[in-house]
């Protein structure tokens, strides 16, 4: 069964939607049906040019100011704020669903490897760690190498780890 990335992300922008710098921000715009919010794709403004990712989440702004989940995603900006809401009366960039945007990630994503520090994953019996959507169980061990199916929740990947030890998969 493939990971269901989608909830997952939506869960971690519902989270994100809870704290309290969003909250903060929000109370300060005036949010009007069919605007959208768009949240900061990176942790660093930059102020230098690099190649930063087209894509930010969007949450489309239905009645009364509620924002929809799941997000969207939206392309064509160039964002250095951590939240920015462009009015419906705006030029509104193009958006896709959250679904599609997954769809075409995965397919193009193929295996995405991590060399690890061990202090890192906190276990000194693996070199590194795999990401690999396609395995069939959760977590396979061979040698000093772990692959896991899911790797979007840490507290996951812990437990995965702590069941994994001392067994072998080829």
């Amino acid at each position: 069964m493939k990971p269901d990335v989608t909830t997952s992300v939506t869960e971690e922008v519902r989270l994100l939607l809870e704290q309290e710098s969003f909250e903060r921000w929000r109370k300060g715009q005036q949010l009007l049906s069919d605007g959208l919010v768009v949240v900061n794709n990176s942790f660093v403004f930059r102020d230098v040019d690099t190649n930063k990712a087209d894509e930010y989440l969007a949450l489309r702004v239905g009645d009364n100011g509620q924002l929809t989940l799941p997000p969207l995603i939206a392309s064509g900006l160039r964002l250095n704020l951590d939240f920015k809401y462009l009015s419906p009366t705006s030029s509104l960039p193009a958006t896709r669903s959250l679904d599609a945007a997954v769809a075409d990630g995965t397919a193009n994503l193929g295996e995405l490897l991590f060399r690890v520090l061990s202090q890192t994953i906190n276990h000194r019996d693996f070199d590194e760690v795999v990401w690999k959507p396609s395995l069939s169980q959760n977590v396979r061990v061979a040698a000093r190498r772990m692959e896991v199916r899911q790797s979007l929740f840490r507290k996951r990947l812990g437990t995965s780890r702590g069941r994994a030890h001392g067994t072998s998969h080829q």
